[in-house]
C-alpha cells in the first residue's frame, strides 16, 4: 500500500468524524455519554472544525512533500511507534498497579 493512499484514507476518516461532529454534535456527544449543554455543543462544533482542518492537511501532505514522502513516512512511523509505546506505559503509570508492570515485561 502506498503512503499516499494511507494519507487519503486517514483524511477520509477524519473528514467523516469532522462532519459528524460539526453537524450532528449532540448525537456524537450523547454517544459518548456526555450531558448536553450549549457550551458543550460549541466545543463539539469547534472540534468538528478542527477535524475538518486536519482532514484537509492530511489530504494535502502527499502533495506538499512531493518526492520526499518516503522520507516523511520513515520519520513518522518510528515517531508514531514511540508515542504509542509511551501512551501504553503511561497507562500503567496512571494505574499504579505493580501487577500491571509485570505484564509489560
Amino acid at each position: 500500500m502506498h503512503l499516499k493512499i494511507i494519507f487519503r484514507i486517514s483524511a477520509t476518516v477524519i473528514l467523516i468524524n469532522g462532519l459528524g461532529s460539526l453537524f450532528a454534535t449532540s448525537e456524537f456527544l450523547e454517544a459518548a455519554n456526555f450531558t448536553i449543554t450549549p457550551s458543550l455543543i460549541t466545543v463539539g462544533q469547534f472540534t468538528g472544525i478542527t477535524f475538518l482542518f486536519l482532514a484537509i492537511l492530511s489530504w494535502k501532505i502527499p502533495i506538499i512533500t512531493g518526492e520526499a514522502i518516503v522520507s516523511l513516512g520513515k520519520n513518522i512511523c518510528p515517531w508514531a511507534r514511540n508515542v504509542a509505546c509511551n501512551h501504553w506505559i503511561s497507562g500503567w503509570y496512571l494505574d499504579r498497579s505493580p501487577d500491571r508492570l509485570l505484564t509489560l515485561i
